[in-house]
Parts: C-alpha cells; sequence; structure tokens
C-alpha cells in the first residue's frame, strides 16, 4: 500500500513541477466591494458608503513592477441624492514577491466621470449634473495564488478626484475595500 502511494506523490510532483515554472505575464482581476466617502464635503451632507466595483488588466514587466488598466464604478447615496463615478484608472505597482503569493503598493492616475442627482423635494423632481475630474489614487493590496494561474485578495484604496456639478466644487475623496479575484495568462 505504501509502494503505489508513494509512485503516486512523485509522479504528481514530476508533473507539477512544469506547471509553476511557468511563467504568467499578464492579468485580469475583478474587485468587488465598498466605497467610503472620507471627504469633508461628502461626510457634511451624510453621504453614506456605497458599493465599489472594478476590472482591471495588467502587465508585469517583471517580478516585482507590474502595470494595470481598471474600468470601475461606485457609488454613494444620501436620502434624497446620489453620485456615481465611473473612473477609467492608470496604475504602476511595486510588488514583493512571497512563495505563495504577492504583496503590492502602488499609485496612478485616472479619469473621473461623475454624476450628481439630487431630488429637490419641491415637486420639481430631479436635477442632474454631470463632469468629468482628473483624480489620483495610491493603494496596498495583496494576493494568494491558489493555483499557478489563478489568485484571490484583498486591496485598500484612496482616491482624490474632485469635479464640478453646475455652479458648486465638490470633493469626491474616499476610501475602497475589495476583494479581487483574478487569473493571470
Amino acid at each position: 500500500m505504501r509502494r503505489p502511494m508513494v509512485a503516486l506523490v512523485a509522479m504528481l510532483s514530476l508533473v507539477s513541477v512544469p506547471a509553476f515554472a511557468e511563467r504568467f505575464d499578464n492579468y485580469a482581476t475583478v474587485k468587488l466591494g465598498v466605497f467610503s466617502p472620507r471627504s469633508h464635503f461628502l461626510k457634511g451632507l451624510d453621504f453614506s458608503n456605497g458599493f465599489h466595483g472594478e476590472c482591471a488588466l495588467g502587465h508585469y514587466f517583471n517580478r516585482y513592477l507590474a502595470g494595470e488598466f481598471g474600468l470601475g464604478y461606485f457609488k454613494t447615496t444620501t436620502e434624497n441624492d446620489q453620485i456615481t463615478v465611473v473612473p477609467f484608472t492608470v496604475t504602476g505597482k511595486g510588488i514583493l514577491p512571497l512563495g505563495g503569493g504577492e504583496l503590492y503598493a502602488g499609485a496612478g492616475i485616472g479619469a473621473y466621470f461623475a454624476k450628481a442627482e439630487s431630488d429637490t423635494g419641491r415637486g420639481l423632481g430631479f436635477q442632474s449634473y454631470n463632469d468629468t475630474a482628473l483624480g489620483w489614487q495610491i493603494l496596498t493590496g495583496g494576493n494568494f495564488n491558489v493555483m499557478p494561474n489563478m489568485f484571490v485578495g484583498a486591496e485598500i484604496k484612496y482616491i482624490w478626484v474632485k469635479p464640478s456639478f453646475a455652479s458648486w466644487e465638490s470633493r469626491l475623496d474616499g476610501m475602497t475595500a475589495t476583494a479581487n479575484i483574478g487569473v493571470r495568462f
């Protein structure tokens, strides 16, 4: 009984060595979590935490450096108001490879397509304002490899963006926290 088991373990380890040696230069990931308003503008108006989601495509330039394009969506609301944002971001990431995964930190820039809707409460219906603003982000996170080409992880990102809605300036600064799942290819 012992010999067949030892032979099976030896064969499986020989078969799996090439899979772990394979290099994956690109990745795609889905990030789902929460957006938490941090600016005095949003907190002063009692905007609440809301949904945040993002899809990203990345490229490993080497073991320690990657670049990522992201397309996301986040939302924050009050009783009568809603702000939705669709960011398109470019991020550079420094990576610390670990045995079963990686830790990373990075910074980037993005175009933030923002829409504010407000119920005037005076029978006039909703007022809607749109703006596209340049924004910045920093982030940190980690991934754990569940297979050589598949990972799960978590990320925290801080965003600075200042769109203008009609005549009033606003700051949509906030933090996102996400759980991530991705594949390398």
